[in-house]
């Protein structure tokens, strides 16, 4: 088992090519620690959710992708299910099921050979619901919920099966303003306890806001790695997505804020 200064994730070099494209996707050298939240960044295209794919394994590739010490290419699905949680980008039921079954699917790589939950589990069930603020909509069918719902429902069905590294492809789509903060308050809280947390967001500013370290993505690679401070620059962001954005800060933290230019001759 690694210390707990040993990388959660770790990576020497990945490099993934899609069948029949010319398209590449290939960066160096990343690691991702216990309590760190990273935030990947990056105009559409750019590998974003190639890359969490690539860590979650759910893209296989030749090169190896430690996950507390261990290939994750040669660990059993349930015990890689016991570490790490994976929330892609659409998630969805091809069944109707009810929000509490969806979120009990969290906790099956814990449960013995007949399923049955005991008391932890449980306890586990009930504090994701009310972490997500979806204990109103357990007996719900997903049919019945709305977009934003449902993904909360996805979130708390990941958060249940007590990982130590968190991988999520844009959490946030779909949630009004308060949930967007609601989740990455959670995030935060989680982190404080040893989670790791890595999330592709297209919102820069809550990138900005709540992770302490940033991955800036372009054309298949990482571009800029470190604070908010030192990845969302003028010139980092103009490389990346065009001159179009305009930079500030924040009133109360300082870090930076980003806004849409606004078009001389629309002013």
């Amino acid at each position: 088992m690694p210390n707990e200064t040993s990388p959660r994730v770790s990576i020497e070099r990945l490099r993934y090519r899609y069948p029949q494209s010319d398209w590449r996707f290939e960066t160096s050298e990343f690691h991702a620690r216990a309590g760190e939240t990273i935030a990947i960044i990056g105009p559409n295209g750019s590998g974003k959710s190639t890359f969490l794919k690539l860590i979650a394994g759910v893209l296989p590739c030749g090169d190896p992708i430690m996950l507390d010490g261990q290939r994750i290419d040669r660990s059993r699905r349930r015990e890689t299910a016991r570490t790490l949680g994976y929330l892609p980008q659409d998630p969805h039921s091809e069944y109707d099921y009810r929000a509490l079954e969806i979120v009990s699917l969290g906790r099956y790589p814990y449960t013995g050979p007949g399923g049955f939950f005991d008391e932890h589990d449980c306890r586990v069930l009930d504090d994701v619901m009310a972490k997500t603020e979806i204990e109103t909509l357990r007996d719900r069918r997903m049919s019945q919920l709305s977009g934003g719902e449902r993904r909360r429902v996805f979130l708390a069905s990941v958060l249940a099966q007590e990982p130590s590294v968190l991988l999520l492809d844009e959490p946030t789509n779909a949630l009004d303003p308060h949930h967007q903060i609601r989740f990455f308050n959670i995030l935060i809280e989680q982190a404080k306890q040893g989670l790791t947390v890595i999330v592709v967001t297209h919102d820069l500013n809550l990138a900005s806001h709540f992770c302490e370290r940033i991955l800036l993505m372009h054309q298949g690679s990482v571009i800029a790695d470190g604070r908010a401070d030192e990845v969302i620059t003028e010139a980092r962001i103009a490389q990346a997505y065009g001159d179009g954005i305009l930079l500030a800060r924040h009133p109360q933290t300082g870090r930076p804020v980003v806004f849409p230019k606004q078009d001389a001759e629309a002013s």
